[in-house]
């Protein structure tokens, strides 16, 4: 009868789980301590493993690759993509990047000082520098015989360059597959629908994604060539972290804090904005402070500031629910601003002059003091219209990156 090492049997599952289903290893992975996930995964090769530290949140999967000599912290980097190695790596201090760049492969390294010599919003910062430059005077066969060589997976076109390596045109990966091996590349060459620089800034990214149905976005230098590729999946993942940021930054969360981030780390991010908070409080208080003596003398005052508080606060829910609604079914762009912020303007100084006016007719009725319901009548004018302005502001900060968004996920479809 043969008996089974029982760590060897784990060792085995783990290896299973960590080829076959990646997503829910990382998911597992992510309610662990640092330390932990690297002792999990360390000790199988990177190519069981890359594609769960890919999935693994940048930031745990910096201090996770911090337990790990720069030999294996290399072999993982250079498997994942150049992107998510950059991302990973940009955690670090110099010395410890220097240290793990020295152990990954050189042509990775390579593309990855690339991804990270670009400023963080530009199309260089997202672009895949991993790209497939053909000439145009080779045979689809030959093209074919090189993408299969490459082992690469989810292509849909190639990019045609010249002798100099500057972009010419494109071909879709079908019709390599469909063309007979002797035909030229030239033959089915296909012309450019659009490009960016490298130093294009994300929003201009996000732009053309919005204008031009494209799957893939060439990037190219000053002097035209081809230095990289933007594929959809990049756009979502960028997109999809600049909205979720700038919902963040609007509630005083930092941008680099996610759902399963360390306890320390998320105090460490929220506390400074707390104590701004706190001190803006204060600030405020400190002007009721101010009018002590008034409200002392007219104490109703002091009843009445959380009823104008309130509806400025359900009159900014409005406006952020409407503008929500309409980014995601696509019924306004940001070139709209100006028409969106005038029409929000007297919107909220229509109701906020309706509202205001029951109240104060209703004051008026409690106290019989005409000066107080004069006070209540503008303070609610004035509250309700800052309120409608300053949250559609919010929104619109944030609107070009989720209609392109929505552009890529209904293209996807």
């Amino acid at each position: 009868m043969n008996s089974t090492n029982p760590a060897s049997a784990e060792r085995e599952l783990n290896r299973v789980l960590f080829e076959r289903y990646p997503a829910e290893a990382a998911r597992q992975l992510e309610t662990m301590p640092a330390n932990a996930v690297a002792a999990a995964l360390d000790g199988y090769p990177a190519v069981v493993t890359g594609a769960v530290w890919e999935l693994l949140p940048s930031d745990l999967a910096s201090e996770a690759l911090a337990h790990l000599d720069a030999g294996a912290a290399g072999e993982v980097l250079g498997r994942v993509g150049p992107r998510q190695a950059a991302q990973i790596l940009a955690a670090y201090d110099e010395e410890t990047y220097e240290r793990i760049m020295a152990g990954i492969h050189r042509t990775a390294a390579r593309s990855i000082r690339s991804l990270m010599s670009h400023p963080q919003g530009t199309a260089g910062a997202l672009m895949d520098p991993r790209i497939f430059g053909f000439r145009p005077g080779m045979t689809v066969g030959d093209a074919i015989d090189r993408l299969r060589a490459s082992g690469r997976r989810g292509m849909r076109v190639g990019f045609i360059v010249d002798d100099m390596g500057r972009l010419r045109g494109l071909i879709e990966i079908q019709d390599l597959a469909l063309s007979p091996p002797e035909t030229l590349l030239s033959q089915i060459e296909r012309g450019l629908i659009a490009v960016v620089s490298e130093t294009a800034s994300s929003e201009e990214v996000y732009g053309t994604l919005d204008q031009y149905h494209i799957s893939d976005l060439p990037v190219v230098d000053f002097d035209s060539r081809l230095v990289g590729v933007i594929h959809q999946s990049a756009l979502i993942d960028a997109a999809e972290t600049e909205i979720s940021a700038a919902l963040q930054t609007m509630v005083g969360v930092s941008k680099e804090e996610r759902a399963l981030s360390r306890m320390w780390f998320s105090v460490r991010k929220r506390l400074p904005w707390l104590q701004i908070n706190l001190i803006t409080a204060l600030l405020a208080a400190a002007v009721v402070g101010i009018f002590e003596s008034t409200i002392a003398k007219f104490t109703v005052l002091a009843i009445l500031l959380p009823v104008v508080a309130g509806q400025s606060g359900n009159t900014g829910a409005q406006a952020l629910a409407v503008t929500m609604r309409g980014l995601a079914l696509r019924e306004i762009r940001v070139v709209m601003w100006p028409q969106i912020l005038r029409k929000e303007f007297f919107v909220g100084l229509i109701n906020g002059t309706s509202v205001g006016v029951i109240t104060s007719l209703g004051i008026f009725v409690w106290s019989g003091s005409t000066g107080l319901s004069l006070v209540i009548l503008s303070s609610m004018i004035l509250a309700m219209v800052i309120a409608r302005l300053r949250t559609h502001n919010q929104k619109m900060t944030v609107a070009a990156i989720q209609m392109a968004l929505k552009k890529v996920w209904a293209q996807r479809s």
